[in-house]
C-alpha cells in the first residue's frame, strides 16, 4: 500500500486518549491461510471510562480488496486465550477505503483487562495464495526424448515451409 493511512477514536470518555506507539505496521503474525497486504492497526487506549465502547475509524489511501475480510487479535470470549479471530462487525464504506468498528472495554478482542484501558490489533486479510494453483516445472526424465521431440517438430516445420 502506498500513502498515508489514518486513524481516529470516538467515544470511550472525556479521558479517553490514544497512546503515542498507536498505529500501522507489519506483523509476523497472521491468521492461518490468509496474508495481511495492509498491514494491522495497533492501538493502546487509556483514561476510558470502565466498561465503555470506542469507535475506531481506518482510512486507506486506497480502496481494500474486494475480498478483504477483517481480523483482531485478542481474546475472542471472555477468558480466552488471545488468538486471530474474524471480526464481523466492522462497516466498511462504499469506497472501501474507510473501516469503522466498535470495542467494547473488556469485551472480545480487547487484549488489556484492566478497566478503562484497551488494546487492539485489527487488521483487514486477503486470502493466502494457493500453492496448489502456483506454475511448477516438469521434470524430463529423458532429456535426449526431449531433444528429438524437438528436432523432430522443427524438421516438419521447415519441410512444410520449404514444400509451401
Amino acid at each position: 500500500m502506498t500513502g498515508a493511512a489514518s486513524a481516529t477514536l470516538a467515544g470511550g470518555g472525556a479521558g479517553c486518549i490514544l497512546q503515542p506507539g498507536t498505529g500501522f505496521s507489519a506483523t509476523a503474525a497472521k491468521p492461518g491461510g490468509k496474508r495481511l497486504p495492509y498491514g494491522q492497526f495497533a492501538f493502546q487506549a487509556v483514561g476510558c471510562d470502565p466498561g465503555s465502547s470506542v469507535t475506531l475509524t481506518l482510512t486507506y489511501p486506497q480502496p481494500l480488496a474486494a475480498d478483504a475480510t477483517f481480523w483482531k487479535f485478542g481474546p475472542p470470549t471472555a477468558g480466552a486465550a488471545p488468538a486471530w479471530f474474524q471480526w464481523t462487525g466492522a462497516t466498511l464504506s462504499s469506497d472501501r477505503r474507510s473501516v469503522s468498528y466498535v470495542l467494547t472495554d473488556n469485551g472480545p478482542g480487547d487484549s488489556d483487562p484492566a478497566a478503562g484501558r484497551f488494546s487492539d490489533p485489527f487488521a483487514p486479510a486477503v486470502a493466502a495464495a494457493d500453492p496448489a494453483a502456483a506454475p511448477v516445472s516438469i521434470p524430463v526424465d529423458a532429456p535426449w526424448m526431449l531433444a528429438l521431440l524437438s528436432a523432430l517438430v522443427g524438421t516438419l516445420a521447415w519441410r512444410k515451409r520449404t514444400t509451401a
